[in-house]
This record gives structure tokens, C-alpha cells and sequence, in this order.
């Protein structure tokens, strides 16, 4: 098992939402088909973890794509830098879901339901797990989506990407916006979705 990524850093989830409340969100129009879903540029979710390691805070959104250009320099294809642009929007676009996941993860600690909480990014990259939860003596690998039309087209083109681990149940959560915590221009998951998440665990013990 992979060691909590978390435990290095000191934040909670009052302290995301005061961080980030007073943030703008920018979401660029350009796309382009490689960089969508044909190249494979370096994760954009290390370097935002990577960020939070350094500085314990929440990064905006430009801050967050300056670090990430700034570690991968020596990194991105010449394909990859002639549409550099499509890959700064593809940024912008997974940045609040990054944000939305961290805070998600100190509402499941401050819960006190579960045994353990762990959050590794690589876990995420690897087998598409956005925490690993230990309920009943029972342990979970839950996958957090917002359910779109887009979301779905994501995650159908991804499953050939992720493994499974045999050791974990494998659930998956899924959020709508409509309904959910609005912190600034952010959409949180909260309490709501924590009990979405308990009636799904107790449904598979």
C-alpha cells in the first residue's frame, strides 16, 4: 500500500475555502484533438500536488499552469509546445477538479467515519482512485466524478489507461453539480456528497 501523500501537508478544508474563495476560474476556448485525447503531455495532477507539497496552499489557476510549465520545460514534446495553448485550456479545465478533490479530502478526515484516509497522486494516475478508504475493515478505492455527458466521454476513453487493485473494493461516486457547496466561483463536494458515499459504501460491505 502506498503512504498517505497527505500526511506532509497541514491544511483542512476551512482553510481551502478561505484560500481559494476570493480566485478567479479562466476557461480558454481552444481544443484540439491530439492534445484532448490523442498525446499523453506529463500529469498535470503531480504538479499540482507537487505545488501544494512546496508551499502548503492551494495554487490559483494561473500559478498552478506556470508551475507545472516551469517543472515539465525539459519535458513537453515539440508537438506537445506548437499547441501549447490547447494544452493550457485542457488545464484550466481539470484545475477546479483538482481543487474540488483536496478539499474532499480533509471533509472525508474531519469526518472521523473512516479508519483511514489516504490520497496518493499516483494511485490516481495509475488505477483512476481518487482516495483510499478504510470503513468496517473493509477497504475502498473511491473514484470522485462530476456526472456530465463530457465527464462520461472522458472516463469511457480513459478505462483502458487504469488497472485494477485486487486488494480494494472499487466504488464509484457520482456528483452532480446542481445542489452542490459554492465557495466563490469553486463547486465543492460536501456533506452532501459524504453521505452519497456512506450509503454507497454500506451498500457494498
Amino acid at each position: 500500500m502506498y503512504k498517505n501523500f497527505m500526511d506532509k501537508i497541514n491544511l483542512s478544508s476551512k482553510t481551502i475555502e478561505t484560500q481559494i474563495a476570493p480566485m478567479k476560474l479562466t476557461f480558454l476556448v481552444q481544443k484540439d484533438n491530439e492534445i484532448e485525447w490523442k498525446t499523453m503531455p506529463p500529469m498535470f495532477i503531480y504538479s499540482f500536488y507537487q505545488f501544494i507539497s512546496n508551499h502548503s496552499r492551494i495554487p490559483a489557476q494561473t500559478e498552478f499552469w506556470n508551475f507545472y510549465c516551469q517543472e515539465n520545460k525539459n519535458n513537453l514534446t515539440d508537438k506537445v509546445k506548437k499547441s501549447l495553448r490547447a494544452l493550457q485550456a485542457r488545464a484550466f479545465r481539470a484545475y477546479p477538479s483538482f481543487v474540488r478533490d483536496v478539499h474532499f479530502y480533509y471533509i472525508l478526515v474531519e469526518s472521523e467515519m473512516f479508519d483511514r484516509v489516504l490520497y496518493h497522486p499516483e494511485i490516481d494516475v495509475k488505477y483512476s482512485i481518487d482516495f483510499v478508504v478504510q470503513y468496517k475493515e473493509k477497504n475502498f478505492g473511491v473514484n470522485c466524478y462530476i456526472d456530465t455527458p463530457r465527464s462520461q466521454q472522458g472516463r469511457e476513453k480513459k478505462q483502458f489507461r487504469h488497472s485494477k487493485v485486487k486488494k480494494l473494493i472499487h466504488i464509484d461516486l457520482p456528483v452532480h453539480f446542481k445542489g452542490s457547496k459554492k465557495c466563490g466561483q469553486f463547486y465543492l463536494y460536501s456533506h452532501r456528497e459524504l453521505t452519497q458515499l456512506l450509503k454507497i459504501l454500506n451498500e457494498n460491505i
